[in-house]
């Protein structure tokens, strides 16, 4: 399941996941209960009037709760506290595991860890493992590769220096573009938008069979600053158009073992059987018998499974005392991603543990 909000991040994760092999089945949202812009920790909610269309436009089930947007427990490591918008995204989210019966949740956060150990904490709670593929990306050549692969996206609300309602409010991503980077220079804002600059809303993209298109909208005030005026777009009226060709869909990678069997194969020195693919749940991953230390590796073999493991070499989980597995790397190129880029993210410490305990 994807948790949706309607802006490109939450978009773009679920390209992600799809180009890694995963399949989307539906779609999670939380709506505000009273008015449109909550200024949540952990939610865009401005922008909700169009999710339902957002689902409509993939053919994909939506799941939706209220929230409040109340944080009660603020700490960075997360306790579950009632009355909590993050006990909301955990009733949501269960109701789709029952009813779909879904393994994994997508999300997009790329920067905020507030928000990425939230999202953990109500997938483990659940039994769920979260992908976040977006993490910790470098956000301008995040930016560029969104919209060249067709993530066509409107700001809809604006939050910082620089952005004022009359000039960039319903304006897409990719005009603004050379704005947003004149801005991170003078000011520092975060070219994504992952400070609360801006929120965005997706029109388009390559999973959408038709299209979103805004017939209406009105500026909202939040804050009229003088200096860094906050303002929003109420989605009044929108509706979907046919696509040429209809949805062009995410192109989805080689089988990622064969990214690295085979650079294995030159150094088949080091292990005594050859690697293997082994499936666990829907992920595929490398098994490799009586692997010696990484330290005694060549730096050919050490930089390729350092770049495979996201470069959490320590951490590797072992199936017997002599079998470990090492994640695949990201299948949307032929080379291997940088450390940590494109991947799942199963180095988490809920999640590492979850596996520890199942590979005992």
């Amino acid at each position: 399941v994807a948790l949706v909000s309607g802006g490109k991040d939450s978009c773009y994760g679920m390209m992600q996941c799809v180009s890694a092999g995963h399949q989307v089945v539906a779609l999670a949202n939380l709506q505000p209960a009273v008015k449109d812009e909550l200024d949540s920790y952990m939610f865009q909610t401005v922008g909700h009037e169009g999710v339902a269309l957002y689902a409509a436009a993939m053919g994909l089930p939506l799941y939706q709760e209220h929230t409040q947007g109340e944080a009660i427990d603020k700490a960075l490591v997360y306790r579950a506290a009632e009355g909590d918008e993050v006990e909301d995204l955990f009733r949501l989210l269960r109701r789709v595991k029952e009813e779909v019966g879904v393994e994994a949740v997508c999300s997009g956060a790329v920067l905020s860890d507030y928000q990425r150990l939230r999202v953990e904490n109500v997938c483990a709670r659940l039994g769920l493992v979260s992908l976040g593929y977006l993490w910790r990306r470098e956000q301008d050549s995040l930016l560029r590769e969104m919209m060249a692969a067709g993530v066509q996206a409107v700001v809809i609300k604006v939050a910082a220096m620089g952005l004022t309602p009359e000039k960039h409010l319903g304006r897409s991503i990719e005009e603004l573009y050379p704005q947003l980077l004149e801005l991170h220079k003078q000011y520092g804002i975060n070219v994504c938008g992952e400070g609360g600059e801006y929120e965005s809303f997706t029109l388009d993209c390559p999973l959408f069979h038709k299209r979103i298109v805004i017939d209406s909208s009105e500026v909202c005030m939040h804050s009229d600053d003088a200096f860094a005026p906050v303002a929003y777009l109420r989605l009044r009226q929108l509706h979907l158009e046919d696509k040429p060709g209809g949805a062009q869909g995410v192109p989805v990678g080689p089988n990622p073992c064969e990214l690295v069997v085979s650079p294995c194969h030159a150094e088949s020195m080091l292990l005594p059987r050859e690697p293997q693919c082994v499936q666990r749940g829907r992920h595929m991953w490398l098994a490799v018998d009586g692997c010696r230390e990484l330290a005694s590796a060549t730096e050919q073999t050490q930089q390729l499974f350092t770049a495979v493991a996201g470069n959490k070499a320590a951490a590797f989980p072992r199936l017997s005392p002599s079998r470990y597995l090492f994640p695949p790397p990201s299948p949307q190129a032929s080379s291997l991603p940088q450390a940590g880029a494109g991947l799942t993210s199963p180095w988490s410490t809920s999640t590492l543990l979850t596996w520890l305990i199942l590979l005992r």
